[in-house]
């Protein structure tokens, strides 16, 4: 399986209705400011990517054999917010997902210090860190297997 991300250019999404956690915490990066901005609907992006993906060819809808796995830090959030807000491209991904927060908490488990996280919450910046911190745990475990 193929791993990609791509960024939407500045395609933010009208706000829709959250909690005041999920609030907050766009509002301190500023991201719940650029949504405001936006007339882009989520109907209207969900089809910007649906699109995407099929120039592309990256997703075969008919071989779910190797439908796309949403990958990255606490993702079950953003795969319940597509099947509500996007559900013809959520049911393009697999059941599975790939949740490297759970990889940490493991090795952790294991005596791995803990990560920081930057909390940056922006797309980009989220997949380049989730990808940094599962490099530093497959180090650590290759270092550490088998280790008592």
């Amino acid at each position: 399986q193929s791993v990609f991300a791509f960024d939407l250019g500045g395609l933010y999404i009208k706000p829709v209705p959250v909690d005041d956690f999920v609030r907050n915490m766009h509002t301190k990066n500023g991201l719940w400011a650029e949504c405001h901005e936006s007339m882009n609907t989520p109907a209207y992006v969900e089809s910007v990517v649906l699109g995407w993906l099929a120039f592309n060819d990256v997703v075969k809808p008919e071989d779910r054999d190797y439908a796309p796995i949403i990958a990255g830090a606490s993702v079950d959030f953003d795969k319940r917010w597509m099947a509500v807000h996007m559900p013809k491209l959520a049911a393009l991904f697999s059941h599975r997902v790939f949740d490297v927060s759970a990889v940490k908490l493991f090795c952790q488990s294991l005596g791995m210090p803990m990560l920081r996280k930057a909390e940056a919450h922006r797309a980009m910046a989220d997949i380049e860190e989730s990808k940094e911190h599962l490099g530093v745990c497959k180090r650590w475990l290759a270092k550490n297997a088998g280790a008592k």
